[in-house]
């Protein structure tokens, strides 16, 4: 989706992914002022769930670790703390806009979950889905 992803593994279990939720950055592309709302879509929140959860999975997987993850995601503004606009799609796959319904918050709390080792991947599919509609529903969605 050309933006621009972060992901680091470490020995312990830790793993940290960054994602910039905000642009595309393209050739010549502006990047956006500090008083511009960030926009935030619900699309890539989502797939930026999923593919942390199952990055988190498949290391634990790998290193054998037999605690349960704690997992915490959270969306921030890089400059400072800025409205931010959900886009979301009626159909799934249209052209993203605002819902009229929709809050502007400035901050958004951090939405936790945990993972078993032994979690199936239908476990780290509702994982995936539960942190996701925990950060959406902060905008009303």
């Amino acid at each position: 989706m050309n933006r621009e992803i972060i992901t680091e593994l470490h020995y312990d279990g830790t793993v940290v992914m960054a994602a910039n939720l905000s642009f595309i950055r393209a050739a010549g592309a502006e990047v956006p002022g500090q008083d511009d709302v960030l926009r935030v879509s619900e699309r890539l929140v989502t797939a930026c769930c999923y593919d942390f959860i199952a990055t988190a999975q498949e290391h634990q997987r790998k290193l054998r670790l037999d605690s349960t993850l704690q997992l915490t995601v959270l969306i921030i503004s890089p400059d400072k703390p800025g409205a931010m606009m959900p886009l979301t799609s009626t159909w799934g796959d249209g052209a993203e806009t605002e819902p009229p319904y929709a809050r502007r918050p400035h901050y958004l709390q951090p939405a936790h979950t945990a993972l078993s080792p032994a979690a199936t991947d239908d476990e780290g599919r509702s994982s995936a889905d539960e942190l996701c509609t925990d950060l959406m529903s902060q905008f009303g969605l």
